[in-house]
């Protein structure tokens, strides 16, 4: 008969993962890269709609309360070249009012496998999102139904 020994906490198991698994760091450049492109292009389809640069970085500046925003600001948030200036979120969205350019915000979704969707296209996701909850509780109320009995039997007297 042999004894369970307790076991010593103060030596590593060979079999365990000893090290913890570090996060994956953000790679910023891909990202980084996409969006730089995607601001020029939306203000490229600006300045072809009439509204160039100058206009919008003026429109920008008003809508943000800032006088000091400028063109420049916006051609280094756009440029590929240019890694110290990142836009903030409060001048993303001052950009995408100001153009229009919506789709912007699918380049921040895209990076957590989410999509935006516009108006009446998130009523059309929310019919196609219950058909597909009918369908499953209709799945299972034919799996009940063969399987449930036909009849229930009575269980004891009532007084």
């Amino acid at each position: 008969m042999s004894s369970k020994r307790a076991r010593d906490i103060h030596t590593a198991d060979l079999f365990e993962d000893v090290f913890a698994q570090p996060l994956k760091p953000l790679v910023q450049a891909p990202f980084d890269s996409r969006l730089r492109r995607a601001i020029s292009e939306a203000l490229h389809d600006a300045r072809l709609a009439g509204k160039p640069r100058p206009m919008v970085a003026a429109e920008m500046g008003e809508l943000l309360d800032n006088p000091r925003f400028s063109e420049d600001m916006l051609n280094k948030f756009a440029a590929e070249s240019n890694e110290t200036h990142n836009i903030n979120v409060v001048y993303f969205r001052a950009l995408i009012a100001v153009t229009g350019a919506t789709w912007l915000l699918d380049i921040l979704a895209e990076e957590f496998g989410c999509t935006v969707l516009k108006g009446e296209e998130a009523k059309l996701a929310a019919i196609g999102l219950k058909r597909r909850q009918i369908a499953v509780l209709s799945s299972e109320l034919k799996r009940l139904e063969v399987t449930a009995p036909h009849t229930v039997q009575r269980r004891g007297k009532r007084s």
